[in-house]
């Protein structure tokens, strides 16, 4: 019976290879290829959505919280310069 099953296997079509034996290098390394130039452009993506989230937190900040850093410094130096007059 054993040499019936081999003579069967041997009767398959080439096309049938691929099932049982591995990819070809050249396809895996296009691959992995692709597969790095996603995980790039993904990484690229993320650094830019945070450089643009914190320049926009930047600019934000500049035009809210230190004008009114600026203030308090500027009310408190003259609280501080009428105490000492």
């Amino acid at each position: 019976m054993s040499w019936e099953s081999s003579a069967r296997r041997s009767e398959q079509p080439e096309n049938a290879a691929w099932f049982c034996c591995p990819r070809s290098p050249n396809k895996m390394k296009t691959n992995m290829n692709l597969r790095t130039r996603r995980t790039l452009r993904l990484l690229l993506l993320l650094l830019l959505i945070v450089l643009v989230l914190s320049l926009k937190i930047l600019f934000f900040c500049s035009w809210t919280v230190l004008p009114l850093c600026d203030n308090f410094i500027f009310f408190s130096s003259l609280i501080m310069y009428q105490y000492v007059l």
